[in-house]
């Protein structure tokens, strides 16, 4: 249940938090964002790059750099320095004109740079109602199942691009894929949308479900990234093909939005006083509206580690617990509500999002021996094709 306005304007006033305050604090947790940009340096021979070390930058695994014009994939750590406290990592691929020196980019779990990258037939639809309104990626395997289909969702302040990642899993499988995008996203935020935390995201991603539908689908796996878990755990409650969706891949998922939330707020530097109201100002009606939302957010739908049983559809959950942003504990919470449906996988400590980064190899075997061991997969692939172990893509 949302706290009442007067529960919550008595909580301001104790903060001296100014109504126009709190409203900017809650559009700030809500908003667009740019990727935070950070200072770097290539080397003459643009096979290396130094940045400040930190927990992503150190963290095991292939990343990317973003730079205008530019994507970079880098790899393994060559040297770290603690005098300056920088790392090199070696550049294993460069897209876009080369140069050296210092410049200033982007740090990213995104590796793959587009979807021609994953060398599979692949085409761009609409999910929207007019042309180019919420563009969706559809990637075909080689030998596909008809029946089957894999429905990749992103999450907050993030893009299709990021989603690249999960295809191969699938298409491993024989699933023919569908990357959406959704309101407020990278693509659709040009008019002011802000996040509601997959209460009205899960209805663009819904367009995406019944596009598999009609398209012949007869079972749907959702792999949900962070946000997109809890968008694709919402549909197995609300949408017109619940009954459909045989089986949840969840990626650093935060299956209690409020202590999300909060934690954010807090890792951002906020008094955890002031922290703890973020949740109330995004789901107190008059404050919600002023934030920026067109409903409150109801915190209590977006919390599944506390109902045991309220899961009815088997998870994978891969998690971390390098990752800072969604606390690996509300994975733990959420496998030991709801035992008989989720399966947690442990990954080594990477950011938030990046356990393929660390592995592929290890992502895509973790997803294609629980998928398999679904009845729900050997009963709509009746000869599955699959391909070849590992992932089909190499920087």
């Amino acid at each position: 249940m949302a706290p009442t306005p007067c529960i919550t304007a008595i909580a301001l006033v104790t903060l001296s938090l100014p109504v126009a305050a709190a409203a900017a604090l809650g559009r700030k947790m809500t908003a667009w964002k740019e990727p935070k940009k950070r200072d770097l340096t290539i080397s003459a021979d643009c096979r290396k790059v130094t940045l400040l070390a930190d927990s992503r930058t150190r963290a095991p695994g292939t990343y990317g750099l973003l730079l205008p014009g530019v994507h970079i994939v880098v790899g393994a750590v060559v040297s770290e320095n603690p005098e300056s406290s920088e790392v090199t990592r070696e550049i294993l691929e460069w897209t876009g004109p080369p140069a050296a020196g210092k410049m200033r980019g982007s740090w990213t779990g995104q590796v793959i740079v587009s979807p021609e990258r994953l060398k599979l037939d692949f085409e761009e639809i609409s999910l929207g109602a007019v042309e180019g309104e919420l563009p969706a990626w559809i990637f075909h395997p080689e030998h596909p199942s008809r029946d089957v289909w894999a429905i990749h969702v992103h999450g907050l302040r993030s893009s299709r691009y990021s989603m690249l990642r999960s295809v191969d899993s699938a298409t491993n499988l024989g699933m023919t894929s569908l990357i959406p995008s959704y309101f407020g996203d990278a693509e659709n935020h040009a008019q002011g949308q802000v996040c509601h935390y997959g209460s009205l995201e899960a209805d663009d991603v819904e367009k995406a479900l019944a596009y598999a539908v009609d398209h012949g689908a007869k079972a749907l796996y959702l792999f949900g990234w962070s946000m997109g878990a809890t968008i694709s755990l919402l549909l197995t409650e609300t949408s017109k093909y619940k009954h459909l969706i045989a089986g949840l891949i969840l990626v650093s998922p935060g299956p209690n939005t409020e202590a999300v939330i909060a934690e954010n707020a807090r890792t951002a530097g906020l008094p955890q006083t002031v922290a703890k109201i973020v949740p109330k100002i995004l789901s107190t009606p008059l404050l919600s509206r002023l934030a920026s939302l067109t409903k409150p957010v109801d915190f209590e739908n977006l919390n599944w580690t506390h109902a045991r049983g309220r899961l009815n559809t088997p998870a994978l959950v891969l998690h971390s617990r390098g990752d800072t942003e969604v606390p690996y504990s509300l994975s733990a919470e959420f496998a030991k509500s709801n035992p008989e449906k989720v399966t947690l996988k442990e990954f080594p400590a990477v950011p938030h999002q990046c356990e393929w980064n660390s592995s592929p190899k290890r992502f895509e075997g973790e997803v294609a021996t629980w998928i398999k061991g679904q009845d729900s997969f050997c009963h709509n692939v009746a000869t599955p094709t699959e391909g070849k172990p590992g992932s089909t893509y190499t920087p």
